[in-house]
């Protein structure tokens, strides 16, 4: 959403620098479950930098919903987040070698932002829980998003565009809680997950399936 303020993290370890890793996060979760990762990293000289997106995390505002990124074209916002991000750690830290890593919804924001800034200066790109979606399976599900939002507004949350995305990955947690404990194998991580159902908004919901 515009004029959205996105909160980022940023990492820093004592000592000589090695380099900047940047973590794109997916759906249903925000920067702060990396934590974990971040420390041991900057246990070996790296930076970790990332930001909540739009409707996740600290980037989840009183009277917004939860992981809404917007209207229609506000995918190409998100990208630009990310963008703008990379742009700002960039300038402090010119000459840092630079990773970019990207996990399941974060992947394919890393894929477009990939393809449409080939002068990214990265030394190298790491895409997490990525995937490809058959084109039928993919108009099934974009006709499905589209009536729906027809009917109840793209702004409505619905379970059924959750379920579609998500229910069956959960079909090895038995004692599953939501849609979302795929992510984790441990439950006390898995706490730390933003639980959402999907919006009707008919381009962040095909472009990220």
């Amino acid at each position: 959403m515009q004029d959205t303020k996105i909160y980022s993290y940023i990492f820093k370890p004592q000592g000589k620098i090695r380099g900047i890793i940047q973590i794109v996060h997916g759906i249903t979760e925000h920067m702060g479950r990396y934590q974990e990762f971040a420390n041991y990293c900057t246990n070996h000289g790296f930076i970790v930098y990332g930001i909540d997106l739009v409707g996740h995390g600290k980037s989840l505002y009183q009277g917004h919903i939860k992981g809404y990124f917007g209207k229609e074209g506000s995918w190409e916002n998100v990208v630009n987040d990310v963008y703008n991000s990379y742009l700002q750690i960039k300038e402090k830290y010119p000459d840092l070698p630079y990773y970019l890593i990207g996990f399941s919804l974060g992947s394919f924001i890393v894929r477009n932002l990939m393809i449409e800034n080939r002068s990214l200066k990265i030394n190298a790109c790491l895409l997490l829980g990525t995937g490809y979606q058959s084109p039928i399976l993919l108009k099934m599900v974009k006709f499905v998003v589209k009536q729906n939002g027809k009917k109840a507004g793209e702004e409505h949350s619905t379970s059924l565009i959750d379920n579609l995305a998500f229910k069956n990955y959960n079909k090895k947690f038995k004692d599953a809680s939501s849609n979302a404990d795929w992510l984790l194998e441990d439950k006390k991580a898995r706490k730390q997950c933003l639980p959402l159902l999907w919006t009707m908004e008919k381009d962040v919901t095909m472009r990220s399936s």
